[in-house]
């Protein structure tokens, strides 16, 4: 795609719902010259929607908010902007929190195996969504919570509506049901409590809206592991706008909770200096003056 024209459209593979990474079953390439017509691409996508009436849904990289929106435009009639969109680009960053670029995928964009070959696209596509599938079945055998958690983030409204049900086709095929809100909270919870201030941690969740809480579960990818000594995301990630956002509401402010184990360490001077020093007593250094002494002066 280029601005807001159909250049071409590319390898289409037709999946089964008994197994969602199946073999490719057709093809349908578009190739537009640069005399080709506008009534010369309103042609070939009738003939794509004639020949992939059957398609559980559709998938591909940033669909939902590239290619899809481009084809409403250009023939809003199309089938295929009916049926569930399975976008990897929200996928891959979840699937590959250490390397949300993944093997087939820079700068969120795909690696190409040859230039401007929608129909190369396509088939990296269908190796990503593949790749995925392996790691989110790996992730439910292992804490199953954690899929569930992401299918909650991902199909609470920050998707269009196809978007939406494309991700719950994928975790419905996957048997991974969907928690309810409760359950979507406790887990935000236990993931972030070794993170930041318990007492944000007990609000943030509920006051993001809806369909800003796909941003509340991209943070932990990654985090889970007992291990693990720090978290954080290699900058903003893209389909996850705010995420960063999440982790500093938690991070940055130091609450009043005596009780807060994270706050009293993590905003604390002398703790941190004591760390920094290596368990060096910090006893002897002077001491802030106290509000007395400070309105003495």
């Amino acid at each position: 795609m280029e601005r807001s024209s159909l250049i071409a459209c590319g390898l289409l593979w037709i999946w089964r719902r008994e197994q969602i990474v199946s073999t490719r079953s057709g093809r349908f390439v578009i190739g537009r010259s640069p005399s080709m017509g506008a009534s010369d691409v309103l042609s070939a996508l009738r003939e794509l929607d004639s020949f992939a009436p059957d398609a559980s849904f559709v998938a591909g990289h940033n669909l939902v908010h590239h290619d899809f929106p481009i084809l409403q435009a250009t023939f809003p009639a199309l089938g295929l902007l009916r049926k569930p969109v399975i976008d990897t680009l929200y996928l891959s960053p979840l699937a590959f929190p250490q390397n949300p670029y993944h093997a087939l995928v820079k700068d969120y964009k795909l690696v190409h195996d040859s230039l401007n070959d929608p129909t190369a696209d396509a088939r990296i596509a269908g190796r990503l969504l593949a790749d995925e599938w392996d790691a989110f079945s790996r992730l439910a055998t292992a804490e199953p919570a954690l899929p569930a958690f992401y299918r909650y983030g991902l199909t609470c409204g920050a998707l269009p509506d196809a978007g939406n049900k494309g991700m719950a086709y994928f975790f419905d095929t996957m048997g991974i049901m969907a928690p309810t809100t409760a359950e979507a909270e406790s887990t935000f919870q236990r993931l972030a409590t070794p993170w930041g201030c318990q007492t944000a941690i007990r609000k943030v969740f509920t006051e993001l809206l809806p369909a800003q809480r796909i941003n509340a579960v991209m943070p932990w990818r990654g985090c889970e592991s007992p291990a693990t000594t720090r978290c954080s995301l290699p900058g903003p990630v893209i389909g996850f706008p705010t995420a960063n956002s999440v982790l500093k509401s938690i991070r940055d402010a130091p609450c009043t909770d005596q009780t807060c184990a994270y706050c009293r360490n993590t905003h604390d001077p002398r703790v941190q200096l004591k760390t920094f020093l290596g368990g060096t007593n910090t006893d002897r250094l002077p001491r802030p003056p106290t509000e007395e002494a400070c309105r003495r002066r």
